[in-house]
């Protein structure tokens, strides 16, 4: 029998968190999530780069927050992720301006959906930045990209869209503290008022969410 057969719970090392990134692999999250939690246990300041730089790269940042919800608790996963989220909003946004927005909004302009998207952020920036975070009409770094085409200031991007990560990221990081306390209890009685109240503010939080997001939704198809 080999090392991995007898140790199924071997910490898992760097390069296989990265290998687990690989877009093509069709169990993407579910390894990403054990890779992360590992490497965030063990390496904070690695866990948060490869946070940022799974963003950039397009993989899912909702892995990487149940993973810091996971390793950290709620407030301190939500701390991480929100960081790292906005930092790779920044990469994906400052890119997109300085090396391709006048070749793209070039070839963009004349297309409805820009056209009403640039005049709503024109009257109300911060505004529609924050209901799209919410919304998740969009995937995230696409918007980042799409606001760099924009005539949108860098800071009025930077705090609405850090304002607008915060309440769907909530809602991931308290399901990975949520599972830390599941996994912790190793056998034992759960405390059942503990778990209740964990599951019913999980439950409320995600039943809030999407509200908000349906009202987002629509009020961004009224400033449109």
């Amino acid at each position: 029998m080999g090392p991995s057969e007898e140790h199924p719970h071997v910490p898992v090392a760097r390069s296989d968190v990265l290998e687990a990134a690989a877009p093509s692999r069709p169990a993407l999250a579910p390894r990403l999530v054990s890779g992360a939690v590992e490497l965030a246990r063990g390496e904070p300041a690695a866990f948060f780069a490869l946070f940022v730089v799974g963003i950039v790269l397009f993989a899912p940042g909702s892995a990487f927050t149940l993973a810091a919800g996971l390793a950290y608790g709620l407030w301190l996963g939500l701390i991480v992720s929100v960081a790292a989220s906005t930092v790779a909003a920044v990469i994906h946004f400052a890119a997109a301006r300085h090396l391709f927005r006048g070749s793209v909004r070039t070839r963009l302009e004349g297309r409805r959906r820009f056209e009403a998207l640039d005049r709503a952020v024109s009257r109300e920036g911060w505004k529609i930045v924050g209901l799209t975070r919410l919304s998740a009409l969009i995937p995230g770094a696409v918007q980042s990209c799409l606001y760099a085409f924009t005539g949108i200031p860098f800071r009025t991007f930077l705090l609405a869209s850090f304002v607008g990560l915060v309440p769907p990221t909530l809602v991931f990081a308290l399901m990975g503290s949520t599972g830390a306390h599941l996994l912790s209890m190793h056998g034992a009685a759960p405390g059942i008022p503990h778990l209740a109240v964990r599951l019913g503010s999980l439950i409320a939080l995600g039943v809030a969410v999407r509200h908000v997001s349906r009202m987002a939704r629509q009020e961004l198809a009224r400033a449109a």
